[in-house]
């Protein structure tokens, strides 16, 4: 693979090359400019370390799709590893001297299965590497009953894209019945922005069909590599979206909801959109909500200090007064790129004049009050059990080396994390402030469109029941309970709202193992966590174990839920994605099957939400610090 690495630093450029040669795959190459090193040669990675290729890197979007865009700042140059884990570098071919040993493989959890009972990963099916006309190049994904590859076909010199139906299920009569509905449904979309479908073969017990293979990076993807787009850009893709879009709605082409993996940005400068055409009614998604959707993606993608129209346009689009279907959103675009961005703004009857917003608040303030009044003094009103007045509180890890997984040595910069894990009644904080404003600023950028909250499964019956003390699922459960039936998009935007984040899986286990790698939180030696109440048989209050704390103070790392941490996997199934890593065990374990506190599990999907996973959050910054803050006392001086 070649680096090219784009530096007019000396000490920045070292360190950046002594951080490659670490490993044998990379050929590195510097230079001032890019413009003539693209032409000479093909491009693995780019690393720009002078921050002023913004203009530039639209350009390499376009001429270098495949080209991957890394950013390396002043503040890199103190955690490496961190840096090369942004940005998702995955060396292959480590230098046996200095490379740190691998960490244990991770365990895979099947959604539909107990976790004690991991499945191998899947194998590929496709019969060699030949089928008629077409060889298969590169395995890409599993979706569903197909398998998706990179192909050529052989007699044009062509390739494509190869989608094959599980040769397994080739003499099961409603699998193939499916399979052939799905080609004939995609195979009637006939758009030139959208990917075209070739031909299907059946033959010899193997179903397959050939589509265009779309070249450039999607938007998912391109969001990872920090890439800006310029207005004209933006419009432009926009109007390709809505369409193809009216495209498959004035037609009735049944068709996937559109997310951002299904964009492409060609090197051409063009939008190409994945052919999403399906067999069967889909799940009623509105248009109004998908224009939400991707006016929260592109923003993304806005030059804060350079967009004008494209800002106003998003902004519009994500308004919730903006515009509910395809044909209104084409409307704003035609105003857009006429230039008029003056003329482009939020509907008449949704503008607030700032200073009528007090007035406008003032009668659901008076209400609220009453409100308040009445639950205080009327008795026949039931109080929720408190919940313990300590939650909140994080416990500083120091920063320096440490032993992660078995010998390895890792470094960590001092944090904070929560002492327990996020209990049922801080969720419903987090739920009550973003349902008053109904903001989904908290989300992330990917989190898909069909999600439209946070909200844990039958979160109205759980909430009901812990606020009761009575039981859910035959378990009793209290405001004090771990919140569960929590996705990784619920934790992270439950996380960002906190002002904190996930922490990473090497954060959790030195957590978990302090510095020098201790096998138990507590300890070298492993003890029966006998819990204090004995009312609780599945998840527990949080400082239910007293015998669960780690040296540092740390409650239940080891047993009650798992939990979620922002790191990732290469998914070993699915080449180019990555899937989410969960640390620690569970009240399904018995306590003789009990992991390791090394042990790493990961999920198929980050939507997975189940009754043994929850989480806690970590902080780079003293949080004492902004209580000090908010009570308007002077901060102490740093040591």
């Amino acid at each position: 693979m070649l680096a090219l690495i784009i530096s007019n630093n000396t000490e920045i450029t070292d360190i950046i090359v002594s951080t490659l040669e670490r490993f044998e795959e990379y050929h590195i190459r510097v230079c001032k400019s890019p413009e003539t090193a693209l032409e000479e040669a093909e491009i693995d990675i780019l690393i720009d370390a002078t921050n002023s290729l913004d203009g530039f890197k639209e350009r390499i979007l376009k001429e270098y799709p495949e080209i991957k865009i890394c950013a390396f700042n002043e503040a890199d140059k103190s955690n490496i590893e961190k840096w090369l884990k942004r940005n998702q570098i995955h060396p292959k071919v480590p230098v046996e001297k200095t490379a740190p040993r691998s960490p244990v493989n991770p365990i895979r959890i099947n959604e539909s299965k107990e976790e004690e009972e991991i499945p191998l990963a899947n194998t590929l099916t496709a019969p060699g590497k030949k089928l008629g006309d077409y060889e298969l190049l590169r395995f890409i994904r599993s979706e569903g009953d197909t398998e998706v590859h990179e192909a050529i076909q052989l007699s044009i010199d062509r390739k494509v894209t190869l989608i094959l139906l599980n040769p397994k299920l080739s003499e099961n009569e409603d699998s193939v019945n499916e399979f052939r509905e799905l080609v004939r449904a995609k195979a009637q979309v006939s758009h030139p922005h959208i990917a075209a479908i070739y031909e299907g073969h059946e033959e010899e017990g193997t179903l397959f069909y050939t589509s265009e293979l779309i070249s450039g990076q999607n938007l998912s993807n391109a969001h990872h590599y920090g890439i800006k787009l310029s207005d004209e850009y933006i419009i432009k893709l926009l109007k390709t979206v809505v369409e193809t879009q009216l495209y498959l709605k004035h037609n009735q082409i049944n068709h996937q909801t559109l997310k951002a993996a299904h964009i492409y940005l060609s090197p051409d400068g063009m939008t190409r959109i994945a052919n999403t055409a399906i067999n069967h009614q889909r799940k009623n998604t509105t248009e109004e909500n998908n224009i939400r959707y991707l006016g929260q993606i592109l923003q993304e993608f806005i030059d804060e200090g350079k967009s004008k129209a494209g800002s106003i346009l998003l902004e519009v689009m994500r308004h919730e007064s903006g515009p509910n279907t395809w044909e209104k959103l084409n409307q704003n675009i035609s105003k857009s790129g006429k230039g008029l961005s003056e003329t482009l703004h939020l509907p008449d009857d949704s503008i607030i004049p700032r200073n009528k917003i007090s007035r406008i608040w003032a009668f659901p303030a008076i209400i609220l009050l009453i409100a308040t009044a009445y639950l205080i003094f009327n008795p026949n009103i039931k109080s929720p059990e408190p919940i313990i007045n300590y939650s909140d509180t994080m416990i500083r890890i120091e920063g320096g080396e440490f032993t992660y997984q078995k010998d390895t040595t890792e470094t960590l910069s001092t944090f904070w994390i929560d002492k327990y894990e996020i209990t049922i009644a801080q969720y419903k904080a987090f739920l009550d402030a973003i349902s008053s404003s109904n903001s989904n600023e908290f989300d992330h950028p990917d989190q898909p469109i069909e999600k439209f909250q946070h909200k844990p499964n039958n979160w109205d019956e759980y909430y009901k029941a812990a606020n009761l003390e009575e039981k859910y699922e035959g378990n009793s459960v209290n405001l004090n309970c771990p919140v569960i039936y929590v996705d990784w998009w619920d934790a992270y935007a439950y996380a960002k709202w906190k002002n904190h984040r996930l922490p990473t899986e090497k954060e959790w286990e030195k957590s978990a193992r302090g510095k020098y790698g201790r096998l138990y939180p507590w300890g070298n030696e492993l003890k029966v966590l006998e819990p204090i109440n004995d009312n609780f048989i599945a998840w527990k209050p949080i400082d239910t174990f007293r015998a669960d704390i780690s040296e540092e103070g740390i409650c239940g790392l080891f047993g009650n839920v798992s939990e979620w941490t922002s790191s990732q996997e290469p998914d070993p199934e699915i080449l180019g994605e990555f899937v989410p890593i969960v640390r620690g065990g569970n009240f399904n374990y018995s306590h003789s099957k009990m992991p390791q506190i090394t042990t790493r599990k990961i999920l198929n999907t980050r939507n997975h939400k189940t009754n043994y996973i929850g989480f806690r959050t970590v902080s780079d910054t003293d949080p004492n610090l902004d209580k000090i803050k908010d009570v308007g006392i002077k901060k102490p001086d740093p040591e």
